[in-house]
Parts: structure tokens; sequence; C-alpha cells
């Protein structure tokens, strides 16, 4: 019988780190496994992964942490949309919601439903039937989860939006407190069984800390993952060629908008998030059209506040590593790979990274056959995530510049361009159920950039579609009321966190 595993080290701290070091420290309690985290106050964090999805919630939830002292400790506000503006064209906006569109109409779905009714003379677009955006029209909040279940708003869903740096602060204290030990210094080398495996790691101060197991977040530098076992990354910038962000900081905003905003721009996009304590900006672009000083004066003139830090670059490498789980090792955050932030995926991928390795919890000695399933699954989270942010670029009907016609021409991967080809034509959409993105999600993005099926679902001819189309009006009616009547955004966050 093989012995179980009894240790795992994970080189580096920062957001990726602390996450994984929080939940190991909750999961493998029953088991007794030992868990050290090595990081240095040398090396800084990158930090800039202000912004989530849904998912993060019930993975707080999980830790057992109190929702108001985390907001309170990582200066976070609530986020249930994200607005898309100039994407499709200039002067275009478009909102991706969090949570439900809509509801089942004559026991078909929402979405075949309004296609039919779109098809009728129908005006509104599909997420005007979003509980969360009419919340974000207004700049309003409620929690969904306390809401009627019969209310049209408790289909909305939310994420946060917070300080990366203070998550990290936050997380490592969560996991110190249940036993993760942590150690400070700088990793010279790593010590290779004669397997490949890794034994230890050989710090510059001469110690060696040994281990069953070896997490890799020490970011895009890859110490373990490339620099040691030289796991190749599997590169996307054909088609995603933004490889720069820079990003800067301003004051809080009177006003904290329940939302990310992405603006596209000639080489790229710009991001804002508001916290708060302060909103976070920032420019990525392609360096192959458009240079950093284009890039600086671009987002600094797309910012409204008063500056607080100054402009800070970073390079990026867009893609995935081969196998994200190789011998006894597993890379986590940008170790393992990197898809830019415009759907706030970053630490979504480091959550479910290192909640799929609990699953697939190895021995002392690990399996390949566990690697090798991991391997599979996180390889199609991470391509699902690729294409979903392709497909933002690739339906753009901008040609006013040089990257926009790049965008436009660019050959995309073949099970995008069949899923885009299946929808346009058929107004079908394939979900495989491990996929990030659901349906609606899907759906949001097709219709804001123009994606319009020549068909859909024949039975939705079965019904009335004066009818339904005067329903969809009332729906859409009642959620506006009742989201202007809610309280704005930036009370609720306030009056929550008092009661803490």
């Amino acid at each position: 019988m093989q012995e179980e595993l009894g240790k795992i080290v994970i080189l580096g701290g920062g957001t990726a780190g602390w996450l994984a070091a929080a939940a190991l420290s909750k999961a493998l309690a029953p088991l007794n496994v030992k868990v050290v985290l090595v990081e240095s106050e040398e090396i800084g964090a990158v930090g800039v992964g202000e912004a989530t999805i849904p998912p993060i919630v019930n993975f707080i939830k999980y830790l057992g942490i109190d929702e108001a002292e985390f907001m309170h400790e990582v200066s976070a506000t609530y986020k249930l949309a994200i607005k898309f503006t100039d994407w499709y064209e200039k002067g275009e906006s478009y909102w991706h919601p969090f949570g439900s569109v809509g509801l089942t109409l004559d026991g078909q779905s929402f979405h075949d439903n309004w296609l039919n009714a779109k098809k009728s003379g129908l005006s509104t677009a599909y997420t005007d039937y979003s509980p969360a955006v009419h919340l974000c029209n207004y700049n309003n909040f409620y929690d969904p989860n306390k809401a009627p279940e019969d209310s049209f708003l408790a289909g909305a869903s939310y994420a946060w939006q917070f300080d990366a740096i203070k998550v990290a602060r936050y997380m490592r204290g969560y996991a110190e407190k249940k036993g993760v030990q942590r150690v400070e210094g700088i990793v010279e080398s790593a010590i290779q069984a004669p397997s490949g495996d890794i034994s230890a790691l050989k710090m510059l101060n001469g110690t060696e800390i040994h281990g069953d197991f070896f997490i890799d977040c020490s970011g895009t530098a890859g110490v373990l993952i490339d620099k040691v076992l030289g796991v190749p990354l599997v590169d996307w910038s054909d088609n995603l060629p933004c490889d720069r962000a820079v990003t800067c900081q301003t004051k809080s905003a009177e006003n904290w908008a329940p939302y990310t905003t992405s603006v596209a721009r000639d080489a790229g996009w710009t991001w804002e998030i508001p916290l708060q304590n302060r909103v976070g900006n920032g420019y990525v672009y392609s360096s192959v059209f458009c240079d950093d000083e284009t890039a600086q004066n671009t987002l600094l003139q797309s910012i409204s506040g008063e500056i607080i830090t100054e402009p800070k670059f970073i390079s990026f490498s867009t893609g995935r590593r081969e196998n994200i789980w190789y011998k006894n090792c597993l890379s986590l955050g940008l170790s393992s790979g990197f898809v830019e932030p415009l759907e706030s995926t970053a630490i979504h991928l480091v959550m479910k990274g290192v909640r799929t390795f609990v699953d697939l919890l190895p021995k002392k000695t690990a399996s390949p056959v566990l690697a090798n399933e991991y391997n599979r699954l996180m390889n199609s989270l991470y391509d699902d995530v690729r294409d979903f942010v392709i497909l933002h670029y690739c339906t753009s009907n901008r040609t006013d510049s040089e990257f926009w016609r790049h965008c436009k021409n660019m050959v995309i991967p073949g099970r995008l361009k069949e899923r885009i080809e299946l929808y346009r034509e058929e107004g079908r959409l394939y979900h495989n159920p491990e996929d990030l993105f659901k349906p609606p999600s899907w759906h949001a993005v097709f219709d804001g950039m123009h994606v319009h099926p020549l068909s859909y679902n024949p039975f939705v001819n079965n019904v009335d579609v004066e009818e339904i189309k005067g329903v969809l009006g009332q729906v859409n009616g009642l959620m506006d009321k009742m989201a202007k009547g809610l309280p704005p955004h930036k009370k609720y966050v306030q009056e929550l966190l008092k009661k803490r």
C-alpha cells in the first residue's frame, strides 16, 4: 500500500500562493498534511487582480470566512457585471451580467422565446432581462440570496472587486492560523530525484526544504515548472495579441459602481474597477501595435479621478502550460499560464486549480494517471476561458486601427469557430458542463457583438409571439421598478460593514 502524502511545499506567496495555502489548510486538516510556503519579501507581487467572478463567493464560504469581515479587510465592493463599451463599434455598449437572464416561458428557454420575439419586432437586448443589469443601471445593490424566491431580482449573482495585495495578506493570516508554516528566503535551485521528481528546494542560505509534492506559485518566472522541469508554455499570442499592461490607481469615486468597466481602445482595452479605498485603472495592449508611451498617454487620458500612484508596466505571455501538473509539481497562477483579465478569471483559475488538486489528491508518490486527469480538466477550463475572451475580439466590427483589423482577420481556434457558426446559423449553443461560462454569458456577448442567429428552436413557433412580447415587457418593467427602489451600492456596503 502506498504511503500517504505528508508534506506540500508552495513556492511563492502573493495572491496565488496564499489562496492555495488557505485552501489546503482547510481541506487537508483531517489528513494532517503539512503545508509549507516559501517566499521572499525581496520579490514583489503583481497584485493587480482586482476583479473576480461569482464562484469566489462560495470559495470564501467554504473557508468559513465571514463575508462582511472579508470585504472590510480587502476593501471590497460588489460586482454584478462587466460593462463593455466600444467593442463592436465606437459608441455602443453592452453588458455581461452575472446570474440568470429572463425566465422560462411555456416550457421553452428564455433565449429561444426572446429570439422569436426579436424576429417579430422586439427591440430590447437580451440582457435587458437581467436583474443584475437593472441594478447596475441605477448603481444599486441588494443581496440576491436575501430576495424572496419569486422576486424578479432573485436570479442575480455577484462577485467582488478588491485589493489583491490585501487579499494575499488576509489569506496569509488565515493559513498561518491553521498551521501553514511560512519560510522567508530566496530559492537558489531545486534538488531532483533520479525519476525527475523534485525532492527539495535549496535556499540561497544553503538550507534545504524537503517535500513530497511542490506547488509552483512563482509567477511568470515559473521557477519549478519551467526552469527546473522544462514544461513549455502553449503560446496563444496569435489569437490574443495583447502582451503588455500599464496600470495606476486613482482616488475613490463618489459612487461605487457595482460593476467593472472595459472600454476598447486602438490597441487593446482599458479597465476601471471601483474599490472602497480607490479605483483601479489599467490599459491592456499589444506591444506590436502600440508603444509604451502611447499606452501610458491613452490610459491617463481615459482616467477621470485624481491619480495617486505612478503608472506601472507589466509584461505577460498569453497561454498555458502544456502540462499544468507535471511529475510531483503543480503550477498555479501566472506560473501555470495567463489569459488577459478581460473576464476577470485569474483568481478563479487559481481557486479551481487548487480545489481540483484536492479532489485528485495524490499519495506520497504521485501517480501519472492523476496528473493526466488533472491536466485534462484544467486544460479544458483554460481553453474555454481562452475561447470566450477571443470571442470579444473576433466578432468586433471595428476596422479603425491596425490592431482591430488584425483581430477581425485572425484565424481562431477550431472549436470556437464551430461554436460561432452553430449559433449564427441555428441559434444553438453547445455547452460542456465543465465549461466555466454558461449559456447566458455566451448569449450576452453574442447579442452585444451583433452575432444574430439566422434560425432558432422551432418549438417556440407554437406559442403566441405577441403574448410573449407582452410578458417580456411586463418582466422588464417590474425588474426596473424593483431595482430602482433598492439602496445605492455604496450605502449598502457601508451599512453591511457597520454590522460586522
